[in-house]
């Protein structure tokens, strides 16, 4: 019995090191800068992953129930934090009224996200979708008064001019 214990110890030790890698993201280590302003802007949050994308660093983590991805640049400086909602019942009573006035009401509502960036501006992004055919998906910004600022094709679908 004891030299099982002594086993399995011996392969948890050996596991935390591929462990770590798992969450440092693939392998390499996250940038003293960036793991530095996380820390500071979100103590306490669980880290689930990181990546380099678009030189830019994407930490996805998980404060109280809340899913986040935060952008952030080399130097640790904040871009966004992204955060999933359930679904536009989530989205603020103006930001609701906004789709329900927009030219995409009867779209269907796939994804939205909260958008938090510097200076204490939100904005709302939904990913909708007109049916099965393809070229009908879009990405709208909502602000928090509820105006569509901005309104683009979904990557992945022709481009059209708006």
């Amino acid at each position: 019995m004891k030299k099982m214990k002594l086993v399995l110890m011996g392969l948890a030790v050996c596991a935390m090191p591929f462990l770590a890698e798992a969450n440092s993201g693939g392998g390499k280590n996250m940038p003293r800068p960036v793991s530095s302003a996380f820390t500071r802007q979100y103590p306490g949050a669980h880290l689930m992953n990181w990546q380099e994308r678009n030189n830019e660093y994407v930490v996805n983590f998980r404060s109280s129930t809340e899913n986040s991805s935060a952008y952030y640049t080399k130097d640790g400086v904040w871009l966004r934090t992204d955060t999933k909602l359930s679904g536009k019942q989530d989205l603020p009573e103006n930001v609701q009224d906004g789709l329900a006035r927009s030219t995409y009401a009867k779209y269907n509502v796939e994804e939205v996200d909260q958008v938090r960036q510097p200076a204490g501006k939100t904005v709302y992004m939904l990913r909708v979708d007109y049916g099965a055919d393809a070229g009908n998906d879009y990405l709208l910004y909502f602000n928090a008064d509820g105006r569509l600022e901005n309104a683009r094709r979904a990557p992945g679908q022709p481009s059209e001019e708006q």
